[in-house]
């Protein structure tokens, strides 16, 4: 079966960066946040005309994937996953890199800063995250053939996507797109993190 899309569904700061540029390898990729919005909020023949230029679209999270699995059909989706704690981690770090640079700033780091209580926007993210799991998990239940999940720390990355997508890859060497402020900088706000997933049980759960 050709493949007609491949579409990158987990949020950010799951390894997006390394899953683009091994993707190129091979395909034409597009790798921006906007696209996924673009899913939620054009029409179907804009959404037709939009995603025509790429083969793969990855760095979104949210996206409408019951949609474009109706509009694209025979494309493949993978859910890019990380540990909540080090995905939230990263996520702190990541929004206070305006400290080094101010060349980019998203909707993330609006969000963030335009928050006064930090908790309530982990909270927010977590929830956002938690909901949207179900949601892909519930859909795809019985797709193995175009579904897949992948952790960027756990699995070997290579193996799985060549097998999934029936292509062959080869090592991206490249560090991921980190952010340059140190950890002991922003203790308290990674306690903030700690705080919450405690608060909201996810301790307990890593130790059953």
């Amino acid at each position: 079966m050709n493949i007609n899309k491949i579409f990158f569904i987990g949020f950010n700061k799951t390894g997006t960066t390394t899953y683009g540029n091994i993707i190129k390898q091979r395909f034409r990729r597009k790798h921006d946040y906007h696209w996924t919005t673009k899913s939620r909020l054009l029409s179907d023949e804009d959404i037709l005309s939009y995603f025509r230029r790429f083969k793969c679209w990855c760095d979104g999270e949210c996206c409408d994937f019951k949609r474009l699995d109706k509009l694209f059909p025979n494309s493949k989706f993978i859910l890019n996953d990380r540990d909540i704690k080090k995905w939230l981690y990263s996520r702190v770090r990541w929004v206070h890199r305006e400290i080094y640079s101010r060349h980019h700033v998203g909707p993330m780091d609006k969000e963030y800063f335009n928050t006064e209580n930090k908790k309530d926007v982990i909270r927010s993210w977590i929830k956002t995250r938690e909901k949207y799991y179900h949601d892909v998990y519930d859909y795809f239940k019985e797709e193995s053939s175009k579904f897949m999940v992948i952790d960027i720390e756990k699995d070997d990355i290579i193996k799985k996507l060549s097998d999934f997508l029936n292509v062959k890859f080869i090592a991206d060497n490249k560090k991921h797109n980190k952010s340059p402020v140190k950890q002991n900088y922003l203790q308290k706000e990674l306690n903030d993190v700690d705080c919450v997933l405690k608060e909201m049980g996810y301790f307990e759960k890593d130790n059953k």
